[in-house]
């Protein structure tokens, strides 16, 4: 599997705290994660975008694409991003 990641600059990450860190790292860790386990993915897009105090993270892959079911791993994902006052949206195509 290839991780392609555009716009990650260390100065993006001065803005936040340790903790909303830690957490979009176990986000982007638990989607990754997902998709090795179920997509068959072999390209992984991750596109950061800071606007104004706001980090856009949009995560694409070439997986196969699956019936969306929040359960353990993505409602985790979920919880994980509301805890940092964050939303997370989930889209297939």
């Amino acid at each position: 599997m290839n991780v392609i990641t555009k716009g990650l600059k260390y100065k993006i990450w001065n803005n936040f705290k340790k903790t909303q860190k830690s957490t979009i790292y176990r986000v982007l860790q638990e989607l990754l994660t997902s998709m090795r386990k179920h997509s068959k993915t072999s390209i992984v897009v991750l596109n950061f975008e800071q606007q104004n105090h706001q980090l856009l993270i949009n995560y694409k892959d070439n997986g196969k694409g699956t019936d969306l079911i929040k359960r353990n791993g993505l409602q985790n994902t979920e919880d994980r991003i509301h805890s940092i006052n964050g939303t997370i949206t989930f889209n297939q195509g």
